[in-house]
């Protein structure tokens, strides 16, 4: 008798910090991070242990994400004055700006870090003729990802402020001259008949 042939393990990419993010701790319900210079907590429900820093070190926070109770909605609480955005980066190529938006998120995916390494590592030394479609595309952190890798690249959100964004992100790149399409579209629109 023959045995089947085995499928490859999954492959299991893991997000890790680097110099503008980290996961400082979590529990609670909560998590602390680091964006840029600034520390931050956000709601995070499926924290459910104990924080594993003492209470002073979340006390330090520069931003408190307080949710109300509509999904995502709420406002920040800053411990001083910070400013309304700043410049972070991944990688030698990609800059982005942080912010404090209305939805607990900072105008960034940080968990998606392993997708972009994943992404430099295959499009590594592409050209223009690698054509590259990124759906849900929000900021533009995964483009700019595949454009400094040397693709074309097609970005598509929903939202014009983050199509916005995005393209001020390319700018901020150096990639604002690289082959990018902006197309800002409800993707339920797009079904094919």
């Amino acid at each position: 008798m023959t045995r089947p042939a085995l499928s490859p393990a999954p492959l299991v990419m893991r997000t890790t910090a680097w110099k503008d993010y980290a996961l400082i701790d979590s529990g609670g319900g909560r998590k602390l991070e680091r964006y840029g210079p600034y520390r931050v907590i956000r709601p995070e429900p499926q924290c459910l242990w104990r924080p594993a820093l003492p209470p002073s070190e979340w006390d330090a926070a520069d931003a408190v994400f307080d949710p109300t109770d509509e999904e995502d909605a709420g406002r920040w609480r800053y411990a001083r004055k910070l400013p309304e955005n700043w410049t972070m980066g991944w990688g030698d190529k990609v800059r982005f700006q942080g912010r404090f938006t209305a939805f607990r998120h900072l105008a960034v995916f940080p968990e998606q870090a392993a997708n972009w390494a994943w992404l430099t590592d295959r499009l590594a030394g592409s050209t223009p003729e690698t054509k590259v479609l990124n759906l849900f595309g929000y900021t533009g952190v995964a483009s700019l990802t595949m454009a400094a890798a040397g693709a074309a690249v097609t970005h598509i959100d929903a939202s014009r402020k983050a199509i916005g964004w995005a393209r001020e992100n390319a700018q901020l790149s150096g990639l604002e001259s690289h082959p990018m399409r902006w197309i800002c579209e409800d993707l339920a629109h797009l079904r094919s008949p």
